[in-house]
């Protein structure tokens, strides 16, 4: 369960160039009084606006040790406000709407979908406030039938780091 908990935040709200992040994430499931710590992520996400993309590497360092990493492409529609989103080998998919200036958004909404061996649908909502990003998470389970079951909540505040701070998380 743990390698789609980094699909589950990808972090639209960008400087250009490269930017680098680093923040803890909390999760709870249904029954919980509160959050526990999931664990810790390192983000490093590119922008390419002649091509209308951007690039996610995410390395998520789980509380019992286990270290995920993914990579994930955003391509651009042509209003600048809407993207088409994928995982490695097709394992995640999904869209998005930004809202805010293109290139300068503060608000990302995606809906994704994980194609795993029991199907799994993600709603996200990130909002960047000034250099932290605030991101939650809804994770469903998906029957047979099509409905949807709560699964769990995550969340994640992602501070900007400077990349060379966390280079060598990504290049061992």
């Amino acid at each position: 369960m743990k390698w789609f908990i980094i699909l589950l935040f990808p972090l639209v709200l960008f400087a250009n160039g490269t930017t680098c992040y680093i923040g803890e994430i909390r999760s709870q499931i249904p029954g919980e009084e509160r959050a526990d710590h999931y664990g810790l992520l390192f983000l490093k996400q590119a922008t390419f606006p002649d091509e209308k993309q951007f690039t996610e590497h995410w390395l998520l360092k789980a509380h019992d040790g286990e270290v995920i990493e993914w990579e994930q492409a955003s391509q651009l529609e042509e209003d600048l406000h809407e993207i088409t989103l994928s995982g490695e080998g097709g394992t995640i998919t999904g869209t998005g709407e930004l809202v805010g200036l293109p290139w300068h958004w503060t608000v990302l909404r995606e809906k994704m979908e994980l194609h795993t061996e029991s199907p799994i649908e993600v709603e996200v909502e990130n909002r960047m406030d000034n250099e932290t990003i605030h991101s939650i998470a809804y994770v469903y389970s998906v029957e047979e039938d099509g409905s949807r079951t709560f699964f769990a909540m995550f969340r994640a505040i992602l501070y900007t780091v400077d990349q060379e701070m966390i280079a060598n998380f990504f290049n061992p």
